[in-house]
């Protein structure tokens, strides 16, 4: 955290210095959509674009058909069979080991949530793993659409409706419209650049889906009690964010520093949107610095 310290402090006085200087023009900012990112590449990553592959697609004829097999099920119930297991992390990583991989997988990942083709699990009461008791004799389940241009001549393919980079998307979304909501201020105009530099945060916390009572909130994934009480859903910059408590409070957490950013600007004569998007490329950047610097290495992972 001094390294980090060290560096927010760095960032802070290049672009007070940067403000001081006499340029003109818009200082550059990262797209929200993740756009742009690769020079020679600019839609490499982008919201909205393919999936990448890391081995050729499997399916029946080739096209888009679901192979045959094993009951997604009864594979899945052994995969993660934790009966007589050992629960105990063998690199002594905490409970927040998942919950941060959770957050950043979120950050880099979300498939098109519309319900494609019907295609319920099968569901085998005799199965000695099954700990509950299924009624209907199968488990609900949609297929993820195919991307456009997919599926019916060409290999079917999906789509991830986030960008594919660690930029802290999970705290600001991917599109003006989401932001624009987000951020305090005037809401409503889709025009994010026109409200405050900071988060709206009542009292500190993430607002809720009602906390704007003349603008609709954006999308949020809603489960267990929430689905009789959305209004009580948090917002986030992704829809899932109401997934657990763990995830919700590094939303919390990463929020807020945003906030404390832009406090730590009120004096340097930036502008809202200046100090909004230098808070925002300070927060991305911490994210990608505990990934690779602290949570990949105590997975042992080496990159």
């Amino acid at each position: 955290m001094h390294k980090l310290a060290m560096s927010i402090s760095g960032v802070i006085l290049l672009s007070t210095l940067a403000a001081g200087s006499g340029a003109t023009g818009p200082a550059p900012v990262r797209s929200l959509d993740g756009s742009g990112n690769t020079f020679r590449h600019p839609n490499w990553g982008q919201a909205g674009t393919q999936y990448l592959r890391r081995a050729p697609a499997n399916y029946a004829d080739g096209i888009g058909k679901m192979v045959s097999g094993p009951s997604p099920r009864y594979i899945s119930n052994r995969v993660f069979n934790d009966e007589g297991q050992n629960l105990f992390s063998e690199n002594d990583i905490s409970q927040w080991g998942w919950a941060w991989g959770q957050f950043i997988d979120h950050d880099i990942g979300l498939r098109d949530e519309t319900p494609g083709e019907n295609a319920p699990m099968a569901f085998d009461a005799k199965d000695r793993l099954e700990g509950f008791t299924d009624d209907f004799g199968s488990l609900a389940f949609s297929r993820t659409p195919a991307a456009p241009g997919t599926g019916a001549t060409a290999p079917r393919e999906q789509t991830n409706t986030i960008d594919s980079y660690i930029d802290a998307s999970n705290v600001y979304g991917v599109s003006n419209s989401r932001l624009d909501w987000m951020r305090a201020g005037p809401a409503g105009d889709d025009n994010p650049a026109n409200n405050s530099a900071s988060l709206l945060l009542p009292n500190g916390y993430l607002p809720r889906a009602n906390a704007r009572p003349t603008v609709q909130a954006p999308p949020i994934d809603l489960m267990g009690a929430l689905l009789a009480t959305p209004e009580k859903a948090v917002v986030a910059g992704d829809v899932r964010a109401n997934e657990n408590v763990a995830l919700t409070s590094i939303h919390t957490l990463f929020a807020r520093e945003h906030d404390r950013i832009v406090a730590q600007l009120a004096r340097t004569g930036l502008s809202d949107e200046d100090k909004f998007q230098l808070a925002r490329r300070i927060v991305g950047a911490e994210i990608e610095y505990i990934t690779y610097t602290a949570f990949l290495p105590a997975l042992g992972v080496r990159l």
